[in-house]
This record gives structure tokens, sequence and C-alpha cells, in this order.
């Protein structure tokens, strides 16, 4: 009895505080549990967004670097998306994956989900799911390639490159007879044998035939011609690039260079260059005297006709801008050395980027030893980046058209020595429009001890300018210049840019 008496009188005097303690306790705990769950959830739930968003970002930006290519564009956005966990390529109301491609940009969404922890305070499982979205662009691009087209890339008189089963003449002699032109007059003393005297007294010697085949076509031009070709030809898939060719030293040495197409969209209708009704008095020789070697129509010459475009680098003309004929149908007679024999709508209306520079015959204009004309080729490739596109062609390129990325692309066998008056100011203009200068200097074969040596000590020059606008790379091999790294290099510097 003693006992239980001390218990009530224990009891009696316990606080009251004491038992709404373990009530809130007791309530508290629940509440806490289920906050905690759901910081865990909405914690797990943010984790799984960030990172859906990071890999969207990712993948977005690895595929839009394989465009033009379209195909292998999407072949990497599945090999990424299949070897994440918990992701997956997200798809729209009706079922399809959402994967939007066009010639600059990449779009696509991850979806993800995770089972809620919460969901044991439910009657059924909830999941937490996400959807990101993300886009790539290519920024686009103003863009002037400067083509060296100079004597030192041909042969020089009564001579030839490379062998004659790979580099013979063209089959287009075995269907003109001789012109046998009158009063031609005598060749200059160059020095550098850039004309063949008299050459109707040796028309039907094959050392002569190929001397004037690789005028147009031979290892080294060739060569150069197919590695900027192959450049333009992947611009030519952007539509809001905008891109321009020059050439130096062109048909005037005090000039030094000639625009075949002044910086514009490649998606623009009609010519996309300047066809040069050129001849060489002294050799009967011009840009059509390269057309008639290599066209089937008038050589059945299959050895040196234009390749055909990369299906990763669609043309941009229109069907209608196409030329039905290259060659005139009436009117020819004996098919001749000389010019005149093209269509009016080859040469001011169809004619693309790739004709004009595959057709380009190798000018006879005098080299400067100092590489001055090259000089005078980029100032003129900086006036025509300066001006800017027209509104039309900002329209076109929409948000991105504030910022382009411009460029200079030089492909030449002979640089500006470090002497020469104006380098350090072209450079400096190039700073000065936040543009970029990529140079291929080609240490050929044909260039002459002299000439290579001029070109090894400016490309010491150059390099001693230390300027991190000019990008110089030196290719001494025709395999060189064709790999997939000149190529490579100039997509590196390409620009990308991420919108959500």
């Amino acid at each position: 009895m003693k006992a239980v008496s001390s218990y009530f009188k224990h009891r009696k005097h316990r606080s009251p505080e004491q038992g709404n303690a373990t009530l809130f306790v007791l309530a508290i705990v629940p509440i806490a549990l289920s906050i905690t769950v759901l910081a865990v959830d909405v914690s797990g739930f943010q984790s799984l967004r960030e990172r859906a968003q990071k890999e969207a970002d990712r993948i977005a930006l690895q595929a839009v670097k394989a465009l033009p290519d379209q195909e292998l564009a999407l072949e990497i956005i599945r090999r990424n998306a299949d070897s994440l966990e918990d992701l997956e390529i997200a798809r729209g109301d009706s079922g399809e994956e959402i994967i939007v491609l066009d010639a600059e940009s990449v779009s696509l969404a991850l979806a993800g989900s995770q089972e809620a922890l919460f969901d044991t305070f439910l009657p059924q499982a909830q999941l937490f799911a996400v959807r990101e979205f993300s886009t790539a662009a290519r920024v686009p691009q103003d863009l002037v390639v400067v083509f060296a087209d100079g004597h030192t890339l041909r042969p020089p008189a009564r001579a030839a490159w490379g062998n004659d089963l790979d580099w013979p003449a063209s089959k287009y002699f075995n269907f003109v007879s001789n012109p046998r032109p009158q009063g031609v007059p005598l060749p200059p003393d160059t020095g550098e044998g850039v004309y063949w005297p008299s050459w109707w007294n040796d028309w039907n010697s094959d050392t002569y035939r190929r001397w004037a085949t690789q005028s147009c076509f031979n290892p080294v031009y060739s060569s150069l011609k197919l590695a900027a070709i192959g450049l333009l030809d992947r611009l030519s898939a952007f539509s809001n690039t905008r891109v321009g060719l020059v050439f130096t030293p062109g048909d005037d040495a005090q000039i030094g260079y000639a625009v075949s197409r002044r910086v514009s969209l490649t998606a623009s209708r009609g010519a996309e260059a300047r066809w040069f009704r050129s001849m060489e008095l002294e050799t009967f020789f011009g840009d059509e005297t390269c057309l008639l070697f290599s066209h089937p129509d008038t050589s059945a010459e299959d050895r040196y006709q234009l390749p055909a475009r990369s299906l990763r680098s669609p043309s941009t003309r229109s069907a209608e801008a196409t030329c039905p004929s290259i060659f005139r149908s009436n009117g020819w007679g004996a098919v001749w050395y000389p010019n005149g024999h093209l269509e009016d709508c080859f040469s001011s209306d169809s004619l693309s980027l790739r004709e004009a520079l595959y057709y380009r015959a190798s000018r006879s204009t005098e080299l400067s030893k100092d590489g001055s004309h090259i000089l005078a080729a980029l100032e003129q490739a900086m006036i025509q980046l300066g001006a800017g596109p027209s509104a039309e062609e900002q329209a076109a390129r929409g948000s991105l058209a504030i910022s382009p990325q411009r460029r200079i692309l030089l492909f030449t066998d002979i640089l500006p020595q470090r002497d020469v008056p104006g380098l350090a100011e072209v450079v400096n203009q190039i700073e000065a429009l936040n543009a970029e200068l990529i140079i291929v200097s080609f240490h050929h074969s044909g260039l002459s001890e002299e000439r290579a040596s001029l070109l090894e000590e400016a490309e010491g020059g150059i390099r001693e300018l230390d300027s991190g606008t000019i990008k110089l790379t030196s290719v001494r091999s025709v395999e060189e210049l064709l790999s997939t790294e000149l190529f490579e290099f100039f997509q590196r510097g390409e620009e990308y840019v991420l919108r959500r």
C-alpha cells in the first residue's frame, strides 16, 4: 500500500509541460519525417533535372559539329542518348522523338523520371518527371577565300610535273587542229620560263600538250584547288554563311588580286561567282581552255573532270539557275584553242564557286618576290568583311546576325616578307575587325630553290609577329594538303552557341 501511495504521490507532482512535450514529439516526428523525405525527393528531382540539361547541352554541342552531315549528327545524338542510364530522348504528344535538325542547328529534348520516396505516405506510387530542351547552333561566318593563281603553280615551259600516266595531256588535243595563230607577240623575258615560245610549232608534241594541260591541272595546282573546293562545299551547305572568293595575283600585277565573288550569302540565287574571260596572247591560253581540257563534251576526258560535290554539301543553287548546256549548240565550226564557245547562262547565271575555282588557269602575271600582291588581296578581303551584311542577309541570320565569325582563308605558295611595307598594318586591321587569318602555306615540289627559301623566311617573319589573329599551317606534301587534318584544322576554329 505504501508503494501504491508513493506512486500516486509522484504522479500528482508531475509538471503538465512534460506531458505536452511528449504529445508534441509524437505529433512532430511524422511531419519532420515527411518533410525530410520530401526534401530528399526535391533534391533528387533537381539533380536529375540539372543532369538532363547538362547532358542535352553536351549532346547538342557534339552533334552540331557534325553538320552539315545531318545523318551523322542524328547518329551522334542516338549513340549518346543510348549510353544514358536514366535519361532518353523525349517524345512529343504523338509519340515522335523530339529531335530537330537543319543545316545550322541541332535541337533535342531529354526526358527522365525517378520514383518518389514520399509515395510511401500516399495510396499509390508517384514519379518525378523531367524534360529538358537544348539547341546548339553554329555561329554564322563571314569568310573570304584568298587563292593563289600565280605561275609558280604550273610547270615552267618545256617541262611537266608528275608521270605521264597520272598526269597526261588532255584528250582535247585529239579533237582540235592546230590554230597556228598569226601575229602572236613575242613573250617577255621573265626569267621564270612562264611562256612556251612559238608553241604552235610544238602543238603535236606530247611534252607541249602535257605542259598546256598542266597549266590548268597538275599535281600541285589541282591539289590546292581540291583542298579549297572541299571547304567551299562544306560552307555552301550553311545557308547563313557569307563567302567571298579572291584570286591573287590575278591578271594585273599592279592591282595584285581579282575578285570572283564579293562576300554574300551562299544561299543567294543566280551566279555564285564571276567568270573571267581572260586569255594570254602569248599562249592563247585562259580559263575557257581549262574548261575545254576537262569537260567530257569537248575532250571525252574523265580524268580531269570537276569532282562531284560531296553528298554532305548539297548545292544551294536552284534548279532554275542551272545552265542546260555549258557550250553553245550552234556556231561551233572547228573547236579551236582560244575562248568564245560558252553559253552566256554558264558564265553569267550558273557559275558556281567550285567551278570558278576549278577552271581557273594559272596566271602568267609577274609575281613580286616580296609577296606584296598577297597583302593587296588581304586588304581587299578586309574591305569586304568590314562592309557587313545587308538588311536582307541580317534577316536571314536571325538573332545570330549580331556577332558573326569573320575569317580570311589564304591558300598560297608565296607569303609577304617580314620587311614588306604594310605587313604590320594589315595585321592590325585584321585585329581591329576582330577577324582571323588562316594561312595554308604550300611548300610544293614545283617551287624553285629561291622561292622555297623565301617562303621559309616569310613564314618565320609571320610567326615572329606573335599575333593571336593569325594561324599558319605549313603543308609540305599533296597527301597532307588533301588529308582530313586540314579540314579538321579549319573546323576546330568554328564557333557554336547554346540556346535553351
